[in-house]
Formats: C-alpha cells, structure tokens, sequence
C-alpha cells in the first residue's frame, strides 16, 4: 500500500479545508497555560474590561429546543463557571433583552452584552458553527462590549450532552472566555484533559468546567489582589492571526524579576520533541525541527528530506510532499514500525502504512489516503481531513432524505423546506410564508419570533377540545356541554363509539341524536403518547416507568421492523421481548456499557452483540452460530473449537501414541482501548466567516455523512472587533 504523501508544511498550516475525520495521535501535556491578545497583535494593550463587575442580559425565549427557564439557568451557570476565589471580576445579570441583532451577526453595539440563540437565516455561519462571540475593545485594550450567538438555526441543543445534540454549556463555557479576553491554547496540551478554551471542544463535555490553567487565565487578567509568577511559563502567551486570519503565537509577557508578568517577549518556549514526537504546533519541537501538520490539531516533529535520496534517520521514511515531490519530510514508518495494513486496528497513525489512523463510532483503523471524489475504492467516498487539503477513504453513507412538511423535527436542516418551527404544541417542518397566499388551505401566515412566517393551521377546536360555550369556536360548530353547563366540550355528531376521538364514546343525547361525549380511553392511544393503563393503549402495553404507549417487539425480528435506525432493546436481561427504540452508534463488538448504546441494541459482556434464539431457525451470518447466554437469548459468536476425539483409556505404564490437541479460534474482539478520541476522533470542521473577515480560531462541526462530532474554533478579526466561532466536531 502506498504511504500518505504530504502536502507541504506551508500549504498545510491552518488551512480551512472542511473536515469530517481525524488523525489518532496523542498530545503532549506541556504548553503555555493561557493565552490573551494585545489590542495591536504584537504591540498596544492587553484585551480586556476595564470593569470588575460585568453585565450580561440573555434573550427571554433562550432556545426552541429547550424549556425558557432550564435554558437559562444553563447559560447563568455557565457565567458561574468561572467563579473563583483569585479573581475580582464578577459577572451580573441584568435581565433579559428581547434584541436579536447582535454584533457577531452584523449589527452595531447597543450597549449591551447580549446572549441570544438565532433561530431564523439570520444565522450566517453555516451549520457547522455552534457560537460566535465578538468582543468589541478600544485601541488601549478596552474591551466595551461583548455579544455572544448560539447556532439555534442548523442546531440542536439538550443541556445533557446527549448523542446528536449540543451541550449549552460545553459551548457556553468556553464562549464565555472569550467574552472576558482569553484566547485559543493554541497546543501541547494533553488531549485526555483539555483545556476549556482548547481549539477543538471536548466530546465527553469537560469543557463545561473550566480547568485550572483556564482560571489561572482569568486571575491574570482580573487579580483579586496581585497576579505572582516564580517563571515564563507562569505567565501567558499571546495570540494574533497570520494574514490568512489563522491564530498563532507571536510572543509572551514573561515573568520579571519583582515576580510579576509584565512586559513582551518575542521569546517563545523552547519545545522539547524530538523526531517523530506528536506535536502540536512548531514551539512543541526542538529548534532542529518543525511540527508537520497531519490533522486538524496535531502533528509530528520532523525534518526536511528528499525522496530521491531517501537521506532519513534509522526508523523514518521520507514521504514527498504532494505539492512538491521533489522534496518531503522524515515521517515514521521507514524502520518497520508501520506495519499495519489498510483496514487493520490502530492506535495511532505512526502504526500504519499508509501513515493514516483514524477513529470511527467501531474503534480506529488505518485508511487509505484520497485527495478527491475519484480516489476512493468503489463503495468508497473521500472524507476531507482538518486543516488539511487531502482526506480518507471511508464507506460512503447514504443520505438521510429531508422531511415533508408537517412532521416533526429538531432543526432545519431536517426539513425539505428548511423550516422547523412550533405551533405551540411541538416543533414539525413549516412551509415558510410571508403572504396567506403561500400557504394551504385552512393555513395563515403566522410571524414568528426570530422573523418571518411560517404556515399554520387555522386554530379552531377539534372534537374532544374545551370550548367556552360558543359553537363557533369549534371545527365541528357543535360546543356541548354534557355536566349541565359546568364544562364545555367541542362534540359533533355520531352513531357508534368509533365515530369519536380517543377518550370520547357515542353518547344518545335526545330520542334518535347522538353526540361525542367524555368517557374512558380504549385502545386508542398510539405509541409514545401519554397513558395510564394498558387498555388504553393501540398496542396493549402501557409502561409503567415512562407513562407512555409503547411498541411491544421481538429482539429477534428482522432489521428494519421497528423502523429505519430504530431496534428492539429488551425490557430485561434474558427477555426476548423489549420495546421499539432508536439505535445506538456503536457496531456489534463495540465496547458498551447499555443497551442503548449499541446499533443492536444489546449489550453482553460490555461489548454490543448480535441476539438470536437458539431454539429457531438460525439468523445469524454466514460463519457465525446461536450459543445459548442468558434465559431464551443467544447471541451470534463464532463456532466452538472442535473437540479432540478421546484417546483410548491406557494402563499405567502405556505410553500415549499422539500428542497434545490444541485447538484455535482466530477471534475478532472489539477496538482496542485507549484510542484518544479527543484529538484521535472523527471530525467535520470548517471556518466559516463573513465576507469581508478574516477567519481563525474556534470551532466548527455538524451532523455530516462521516464520524458524528467535536470542534472547530474560530476567529475573525475586523477593526477593534474579534468574532470568537465556537463550533463542533463530529464523534463518527
């Protein structure tokens, strides 16, 4: 298999390629603790209120995926994140601000320090950017106002960290940092505990928490006393962007000889990495050699080589750039240490052939390399790869077809209309309006709160509703009351039980006329909708702990009977039976921990597994057999070795005629642990800005095709105005 060829170190550097996959490297635990910027870049005063009392306002609605009151209990939390003892700045809420037109998003400063969830195309940063803060400051450093918008456009947002949702916190957190002046930590941080204002977002949600070099960024900036270093490394480093508006570092305010941080230094830290050592920028290496970027947020310490003379250390290979094959860089894998084929288990990409290891939802496998559409096996589609310019070949995924109108969503993006939207009972695709003309009929043309309109079903009452006694009120035109005038019920006419809604009966009400009156539910509630009893039920089955309906199924039915992406997950261990549920993401050999987190929904051992009946007909794959676990549930395994026939019985003295049987059964067992899926995990990022904008900094990511998401951070710089993008990056 031929290796990865490189593109050149320059090429490469925080180029804003879009990505959907990540390289398994791990990172170094060393680098500057905080960052902050100047009001200049490399010159003027450090970027920061004036103030020790800040206020924010938050918008009344928060999120349409969340309740009002959860949503900004969240975002207050998260302003109290920062609390601690060493610092005088303190942040206060001032109330609500009904504004949308936030400075991140285009408009001028109000005064205000407004947090807002934009919900409508107002949002102008693609759907890969979850948060975008624009601290505005003044030539001395001063920062006069701070605005901070979440993506509640192309965006789902939960307040758990659930699969397939964005944490408020985990983005908020990080935002918030930015709010007060502190910049990305650029590298060298270990990426099994990241810093909350790192590049890339974590995926188990410690950015939610900020750590302390995070803190020690704030005391810094806002001592409650006096702000103390004993060395550099004490003290932070400072950001500017290059003029392709990326980040990096341009110096350091080091430590004086009073024990204070005072000053610049165009003196950046001595980097300690050696050939081969991951990196994550050039300060992490030894002045002989520079960080060759291979993903989004690491690389490896390298040299310059030429191909042709193939003049690389014992253990190295020289791979020529793409860009330039005359020339190329000393990479691992000349000496025998990239062994691994195509395909194979890895746990970083120094293991590989083809000097690629990525990480998907069933563990980390090497790749094939692949520059565009056409470079990939059939069956095949060319991933891109952060910040870079090529991408991997992973098996493509088919597209999820978009919605109809009237079905329910949780974003935008699900819509075939691009419009999801509340009738004030649940969110479902709207065709968006701005004339009554637009819509259907019986529909009109309602505003909605974040602008525009959307097509909504003329609200007058159905069967079963109250009603206030006024027959018109009623789609029916029939407002009954059946309590001698203590209620009213919208009712309409009948002549058997079935004729009537759910929790309704055809009552005779006069000789020869009968209506729609109250009575018991009785098999009519459909899945998933609120039930007391099982009679009540469509399925017969009421569960008890969630209250609702439910789909009673077989864990040995064929897929697909539960629906697409959706199984059955036994009520029990050792129970056939279970309940229609949504899939898991994790493969049959998967680690697990639930049930639910497996595609089977069925977890054995901590690993996912295939259930099936061992008294039935076989429904395992080819190669594979029904072994009996617990209760009437098997699962598909391999066949047990063959057992050797019984050697005839000896007398004491006999000698045996045959030696030893032993017996082996190549197994296949899950991914192995310890991949790092903080810098290792599959990705989709992007910078995205404005035209007119330079871009860089933080993080972009969403729903794509390849490895499900993390981070990607960005930063625009205008006059005395810097947009902090904060965004997601993919977990496959």
């Amino acid at each position: 298999m031929t290796p990865m060829t490189p593109i050149s170190r320059d090429a490469l550097r925080r180029s804003a390629a879009a990505a959907a996959l990540a390289f398994c490297w791990l990172l170094p635990a060393t680098a500057g603790a905080f960052s902050i910027s100047l009001s200049g870049g490399t010159t003027g005063q450090i970027v920061r209120w004036k103030q020790s009392t800040v206020g924010y306002w938050l918008h009344p609605a928060c999120s349409a995926d969340l309740s009002t009151s959860v949503c900004l209990d969240e975002l207050r939390k998260s302003f109290a994140a920062w609390n601690t003892s060493c610092t005088k700045l303190k942040f206060s809420d001032q109330g609500t601000s009904s504004s949308k037109q936030l400075v991140p998003i285009g408009y001028s400063t109000n005064g205000k320090n407004e947090l807002a969830f934009i919900e409508n195309s107002a949002w102008n940063f693609g759907s890969q950017v979850l948060g975008v803060t624009s601290p505005v400051f003044s030539s001395d450093g001063t920062i006069i106002e701070a605005d901070i918008a979440f993506n509640g456009y192309l965006q789902s947002w939960k307040t758990s960290g659930a699969n397939y949702s964005t944490d408020v916190r985990n983005v908020a957190v990080h935002e918030i940092g930015h709010f007060f002046g502190l910049q990305h930590v650029l590298g060298g941080y270990n990426p099994n505990s990241p810093p909350t204002m790192a590049p890339f977002a974590d995926p188990f949600m410690k950015s939610r928490t900020p750590e302390a070099d995070d803190l020690a960024g704030i005391c810094f900036l806002y001592p409650a006393g006096s702000f103390s270093c004993s060395s550099d490394t004490d003290c932070p480093l400072v950001v500017d962007d290059n003029a392709q508006g990326a980040e990096y570092y341009v110096g350091q305010v080091p430590c004086q000889a009073n024990g204070s941080c005072g000053g610049f230094s165009t003196q950046l830290p001595t980097g300690s990495g050696a050939l081969g050592d991951v990196c994550a920028s050039d300060f992490d290496c030894t002045s002989k050699y520079f960080c060759q970027p291979l993903s989004g947020s690491s690389g490896a310490c390298a040299q310059d080589c030429s191909p042709s003379a193939s003049n690389c250390p014992s253990g190295f290979a020289c791979y020529p750039y793409q860009n330039q094959p005359s020339a190329g860089v000393c990479l691992k894998g000349g000496g025998g240490g990239a062994t691994k084929a195509i395909g194979e288990a890895c746990a970083n990409s120094a293991e590989c052939q083809s000097q690629l290891c990525v990480s998907g939802s069933t563990g980390a496998f090497c790749r094939q390399a692949c520059s565009g559409a056409s470079g990939c096996p059939t069956g095949q589609t060319c991933s891109p790869l952060p910040s870079t310019s090529i991408g991997a070949c992973t098996d493509a995924t088919p597209v999820t077809p978009k919605k109809e109108l009237g079905e329910t969503c949780q974003s935008q993006t699900e819509c075939a209309s691009n419009l999801c939207a509340s009738d004030g009972a649940s969110f479902r695709c709207t065709q968006p309006c701005t004339t009554v003309l637009q819509c259907g009929q019986g529909q009109a043309c309602s505003a909605l709160s974040g602008g525009g309109g959307g097509c909504f079903d003329v609200d007058e009452k159905e069967v079963g509703e109250p009603c206030d006694s006024q027959d018109s009120v009623c789609k029916s035109g029939q407002c009954v009351s059946f309590d001698k005038g203590a209620s009213y019920i919208c009712s309409d006419v009948c002549q058997v039980d079935s004729h009537c809604p759910c929790g309704m009966y055809c009552a005779a009400v006069t000789t020869g006329s009968s209506r729609c009156a109250p009575g018991p539910k009785v098999a009519c509630v459909p899945d998933s909708q609120p039930c007391s009893a099982d009679s009540e039920c469509v399925s017969g089955v009421c569960s008890k702990s969630a209250g609702v309906c439910i789909q009673v199924c077989s864990i040995y039915q064929p897929v697909g009977a539960c629906g697409p992406d959706s199984g059955c997950q036994p009520f029990a261990p050792g129970a056939p039976e279970g309940e229609c549920k949504p899939a898991g993401p994790n493969a049959v050999g998967a680690a697990c921990g639930k049930d639910n987190a497996c595609q089977t929904l069925f977890c054995k051992d901590n690993h996912c597994a295939q259930p099936c009946n061992p008294a039935g007909p076989s429904t395992c794959g080819v190669g594979l057999v029904c072994l009996a676990e617990a209760g009437a549930v098997g699962t598909c395994q391999p066949p047990p070795p063959p057992v050797p026939d019984a050697a005839p019985e000896a007398g004491p003295d006999a000698a045996s005629s045959t030696g030893d049987a032993v017996s082996a059964v190549d197994g296949v067992g899950p991914s192995p642990d310890g991949v790092n899926l903080d810098a290792a995990a599959g990705a989709e990022t992007s910078s995205l800005a404005p035209s007119g904008a330079s871009s860089g900094g933080c993080a972009g990511g969403g729903a794509g095709g390849g490895p499900a998401g993390l981070a990607l951070i960005g930063l625009l710089l205008a006059a005395l105005r810097r947009r902090r993008h904060f965004g997601r990056r993919l977990l496959a």
